[in-house]
């Protein structure tokens, strides 16, 4: 009889152990997926290391962490006190923890799926904004080119966000230069340089989680009895955006249409 009572106490330790499992392998998720962000803005490692490596693999650890949470919970369902309450606890927190952290990896996957993969915008692809102000600062960070990358960009442009246009205002360029300037500084933007002489405007945004950097520029140009305005937003680094840029251009119109209204 001494056997059997040896073999289910080996079992029912083995089994308290799982919940401990899936709460590590959470904890290696989180931490794999804290160093994307950390690891690219310490100039550790490039960013594609953090994206495509780091991220995979926080991905994993975290859907490995939900299995074997899943599985500790099956076990206190059916064999009642196996892990005890501070396992089921354990699992909960683990599952939890897992979940979330595999999740950050999808989201950004399913996002750069919904979007066009390019990572400069223009309401003028025949004739977009030229950066000049922040070509010095894009050849630092040995960035994408500041130039437009040409047809075939503004074809998937076209393609993923077909509403996009200038937005034309009924002001002479030396009256709208300043609104669209007082519009751009109330933005989340740090201006590098606003020129009323050529009516461009040079802005740069960092991102919230990976602290990437994203460049406009701002063109006022006369038309007709009014102006146009043309709007460029391009990332330093990566090949798609995630939509961001052309977000950015369409909150930045939409801003500026309001500040034009009577009374504004």
């Amino acid at each position: 009889m001494s056997v059997p009572r040896t073999s289910s106490g080996s079992a029912r330790t083995v089994l308290r152990f799982v919940p401990h499992l899936g709460l590590l392998l959470a904890v290696i998720a989180v931490v794999l997926l804290a160093l994307v962000p950390i690891g690219w803005r310490g100039g550790w490692w490039p960013y594609r290391f953090s994206l495509l490596s780091l991220m995979a693999y926080s991905a994993y650890f975290g859907i490995a962490a939900v299995i074997v949470s899943v599985l500790a919970l099956v076990i206190s369902v059916f064999g009642r006190s196996a892990i005890g309450r501070g396992g089921f606890a354990i699992a909960i927190l683990a599952l939890a923890a897992g979940g979330l952290t595999a999740y950050v990896p999808w989201h950004y996957r399913t996002l750069a799926r919904s979007v066009p993969p390019i990572d400069d915008i223009t309401t003028d692809t025949d004739n977009p904004p030229a950066f000049v102000a922040v070509i010095k600062l894009r050849e630092a960070e040995d960035s994408n080119p500041p130039t437009y990358a040409g047809t075939e960009t503004a074809a998937l442009q076209k393609r993923g966000y077909p509403d996009l246009a200038p937005l034309s205002l009924a002001l002479a360029p030396d009256k709208a230069f300043p609104i669209a300037l007082a519009t751009a500084k109330k933005m989340s933007w740090t201006i590098v340089e606003a020129d009323p002489t050529t009516r461009r405007i040079e802005a740069s945004e960092h991102s919230f989680w990976m602290g990437f950097t994203d460049d406009i520029v701002v063109r006022v140009a006369a038309v007709d009895s009014g102006s146009r305005i043309d709007v460029r937003s391009a990332s330093r680094h990566g090949r798609s955006d995630l939509g961001v840029n052309a977000a950015r251009i369409g909150t930045y119109l939409a801003a500026l249409r309001e500040a034009e209204k009577p009374g504004n």
